[in-house]
């Protein structure tokens, strides 16, 4: 009797896929002929075997499974050039009829390659959400073994006599966002509404585009005006069903929460406040269709995302009350996403929760929310680990770092620094610039930040040098042309270097090279975009063009100053921004300071004064204790000037007292060169103060002073500081020296001065040189009197 079976299709496609896979596995191990018709027989009595006794192998336990491996085509292949989207066989669907009109409507979406899986993904579990996450678990290996981007997958339902697709989306682990929030949880791995086919193709197209942009943005492109168009098509469709009675509120609040998500990310990359704030209607709009009760996981994701947009349009306004509702948000969502049901989602919601956290205390100044951010990241951690999910530990080791940064900056903390640097280094472990080369950027941005404020705090010019070191490695891939705003912001930190750097060098070729930073950085942070960023860049160009004022004897650059810090003031308010506001009038009140002092009169110095007090009134030393001290030294220096100008001692009195309550937090341990500035500072008004009373006590005190600042205050560290306290201390001994017999002063003044000169010279700083240069004439004539009668 013939076997029926050698004429069947099935047969015969499972007989060549046989042959294809032990061909394909015999082939690298038998090359030779003889190797070769060894497996051509050994193929060919297998299939004998198979075809003959097929009705007793069909039953064999297994079989099926092992027929059906064999019969599964080969993995396709994506182009690396492409955002591809992969579609799995759908369960249920009968002549794969979904599936053929899921994959044409997808056809029209611009810019992707749609790929065939010729499989379906399998879920089981014991409740429906533990089968969804072993489904997801599936879909990530094929992504891995692919390389495709997404994958779209479920089965087919059947509602009221029609049959309906439920989908899942599974979003492979390199397609992430580069932002401090990691945000919007549709666009990683969820499912999405069961609607009829023609609604859902709208919501599948717009979440395919969000992703696309995302990954395009990723890589240093942003084209998300191609975005557009499908948001208002589903805008249109959401419109309808609002009007529609008896709609399916489920499914009306996840087609809400996706259209949120495409609106979110659109105005997180425009930087647009717009597109937010119409997210954030969409999200609670969404949520009033819902109950935590019967649907957790979706009121727990629409609060998360409701948060992270928030969180997003609170980082750009004033003010905290974005901020405060992101934390709602976040907390909210953390009652439906447990660590016991969803542990990477939870651990991504305290991501979040923390990076909000750090913002309020970026805008508020409060310690007590950088610390709970550090306890909301560590949290993260315990879930997001090195070996399951490297990129997310990396995100949160850098956010762990930038938290760090902030507290060593507001406490005075070095410890604090340093444990920085060592979580940005784990960071980079993850983030290679081959790999991520945008994160890996970021994580040198954040570097550059920390080695400038460890530069700053210890006078440490090496820190600064690699600070610039890593800025500068920041823009090979933040370039103007790929993230215009990025390579603002770099910019500007570039600029903050090198004016800190430029302080201490004695000529002022990076005070020029700072204000070529910051003119960079206003080319794309303008006051119509970007009113925040522009003020905070005008008020560091201010500081820049004070720098190189006080190098110079003229007052052009000076002036400028002044524009700078008062066009800040436009945007820099003290309701909106209070201590951006107070950090301006401290920038404002030195330069009208300086200023004054080269002018007759005392207006300028009289607005100095204003200028400091104002600052004062924001800048309080339990908040910010060394802005604070930095803020009195200043009004010091304003109270002296004006002291010296009327002769008035009440004045030099009060600069005395500002300058010792600045060396409360200015502490030698803490900041030196900024204690040893203030101590060069206080021997000055020490000196005028001697000057008008009698015996010698002041002067003993100021030379004392200007000893001490001369400890660190060294040539190598900090030229011109230097030479300014080695002057200061020559006028101390030079007044001592004219009240007492002898020279010995006289001679230990001239030294002083002849050691001031070395920095002093007159082409760099004319104004100051003859200043010095008058001071050592004085000295040696009293010097050649006392010789010449003895």
């Amino acid at each position: 009797m013939p076997h029926k079976g050698f004429a069947d299709h099935k047969h015969t496609v499972f007989l060549k896929r046989l042959y294809k896979a032990l061909q394909d596995y015999l082939a690298p191990k038998y090359k030779t002929i003889a190797g070769v018709l060894f497996g051509f027989v050994v193929v060919a009595m297998i299939g004998l075997l198979v075809v003959w006794n097929w009705e007793k192998i069909s039953h064999l336990t297994g079989l099926n499974k092992v027929i059906s491996w064999i019969n599964e085509k080969p993995l396709p292949r994506t182009d690396p050039g492409h955002f591809t989207v992969l579609v799995a066989h759908l369960e249920n669907d009968k002549g794969k009829e979904i599936k053929k009109v899921l994959t044409e409507s997808l056809k029209g979406v611009k810019g992707i390659q749609l790929l065939q899986l010729d499989r379906p993904i399998k879920a089981g579990g014991r409740t429906p959400e533990q089968a969804e996450q072993e489904g997801h678990k599936q879909a990530r290996a094929h992504l891995k073994k692919t390389g495709a981007h997404v994958l779209i997958w479920g089965s087919v339902m059947k509602a009221s006599g029609k049959e309906l697709p439920k989908l899942y989306w599974t979003v492979a682990e390199k397609v992430q966002q580069k932002k401090s929030f990691e945000r919007y949880r549709h666009t990683e791995d969820s499912g999405l509404p069961v609607i009829v086919w023609d609604d859902l193709a709208d919501v599948l197209r717009l979440m395919i585009m969000t992703k696309r942009t995302q990954y395009h943005s990723n890589r240093g492109q942003y084209i998300g005006d191609e975005m557009r168009p499908f948001i208002e098509k589903l805008s249109a469709l959401l419109q309808a069903g609002k009007e529609k009675p008896g709609r399916p509120e489920k499914e009306y609040a996840q087609a809400l929460a996706i259209y949120a998500n495409a609106l979110a990310y659109d105005g997180e990359e425009k930087r647009e406040g717009k597109p937010l704030e119409e997210a954030i209607s969409a999200y609670r709009e969404a949520l009033k269709g819902i109950t935590r009760e019967r649907s957790p996981l979706l009121w727990g994701m629409i609060q998360s995302n409701l948060g992270t947009a928030l969180s997003i349009l609170g980082e750009r306004e004033n003010g905290t009350k974005n901020l405060g509702e992101a934390l709602v948000a976040y907390r909210e969502a953390l009652k439906s996403y447990t660590r016991e049901l969803a542990p990477l989602d939870w651990a991504g919601i305290q991501s979040n929760l923390g990076a909000t956290l750090f913002r309020l205390a970026e805008r508020e100044k409060e310690k007590a929310h950088l610390e709970e951010a550090l306890v909301a990241y560590r949290e993260a951690l315990t879930e997001r680990t090195h070996e399951r999910v490297p990129l997310d530990w990396a995100m949160t080791q850098t956010r762990i770092g930038a938290a760090l940064l902030r507290l060593g900056k507001s406490k005075g903390e070095t410890r604090r620094l340093e444990e920085a640097l060592i979580a940005f280094g784990e960071a980079l472990k993850v983030y290679t610039r081959e790999r991520a080369p945008l994160d890996w950027a970021g994580v040198q941005i954040n570097l550059g930040i920390t080695h400038f404020s460890l530069g700053e705090r210890k006078g440490d010019t090496k820190h600064l040098e690699v600070a610039l070191v890593a800025y500068r490695n920041a823009l090979k891939e933040y370039t103007h042309e790929r993230v215009p705003l990025d390579w603002a912001e770099t910019q500007n930190n570039l600029g903050a270097s090198l004016l800190r750097l430029g302080k201490y060098r004695s000529d002022t070729r990076h005070l020029e090279e700072a204000l070529a930073a910051y003119r960079e950085a206003l080319k794309e942070f303008k006051r119509e975009r970007f009113p925040l960023e522009w003020a905070k860049i005008k008020r560091n160009l201010g500081s820049a063009l004070f720098g190189l004022g006080e190098r110079e004897s003229g007052t052009k650059h000076l002036e400028e100053a002044l524009v700078a810090y008062r066009e800040a003031l436009k945007e820099y308010t003290r309701e909106g921004a209070p201590l951006d506001w107070a950090a301006t009038k401290n920038g404002l009140g030195a330069t009208l300071s300086v200023l004054g002092s080269r002018e007759s009169g005392t207006k300028r110095l009289e607005e100095a004064l204003v200028a400091h007090r104002e600052a004062l009134k924001e800048y309080t030393r339990e908040k910010v204790p060394l802005d604070w001290a930095a803020t009195q030294n200043n009004l010091g220096t304003a109270h002296l000037h004006l002291g010296e100008r009327k002769g008035d001692a009440k004045r030099l009195e009060e600069a005395l007292e500002a300058y010792r309550e600045a060396l409360k937090e200015r502490t030698r341990e803490r900041v030196p060169l900024d204690w040893a500035a203030t101590q060069s500072n206080l021997c000055g008004a020490l000196v005028r103060l001697g000057e008008k009373e009698r015996g010698t006590k002041r002067l003993e005190e100021a030379a004392a002073a200007c000893r001490e600042a001369l400890k660190e205050i060294t040539r190598e560290r900090a030229p011109l500081d230097w030479a300014g306290a080695q002057n200061h201390l020559g006028n101390a001994l030079f007044k001592l020296g004219e009240r007492e017999r002898g020279v010995e002063r006289l001679e230990e003044a001239v030294a002083a001065y002849r050691e001031a000169l070395k920095e002093r010279s007159r082409e760099r700083d004319p104004n100051k040189w003859r200043m010095t240069q008058n001071s050592i004439a004085n000295a040696l004539g009293i010097l050649s009197q006392r010789k010449g009668k003895h």
